[in-house]
């Protein structure tokens, strides 16, 4: 299983992707259709995608979602504040 994390911006997402407990960039993707569709081909079944939540973030995610495990999006100040809480 790998972890898939997209950081989305207005155009572009940059991608990190975290498997056997190395993290690797993953490049940048195109939010386009074209782009995204391009992207979740690669995917596999069992990946999980972490999405920032932001404007784009739900139309990607609903892209995304049918070509692995599973998407979660999250809101960045409430992941910030739960690991400040665990340190």
């Amino acid at each position: 299983m790998r972890i898939i994390e997209l950081d989305i911006h207005r155009t572009f997402a940059e991608v990190a992707v975290l498997k056997d407990g190395v993290i690797s960039r993953g490049g940048r993707v195109e939010i386009t259709h074209q782009h995204i569709d391009a992207f979740a081909a690669k995917l596999q079944a069992d990946d999980e995608v972490v999405l920032e939540a932001t404007g784009n973030a739900i139309a990607v995610a609903e892209r995304l979602r049918p070509h692995v495990g599973r998407v979660i999006v999250a809101n960045a100040r409430e992941v910030r504040l739960i690991a400040q809480a665990k340190i």
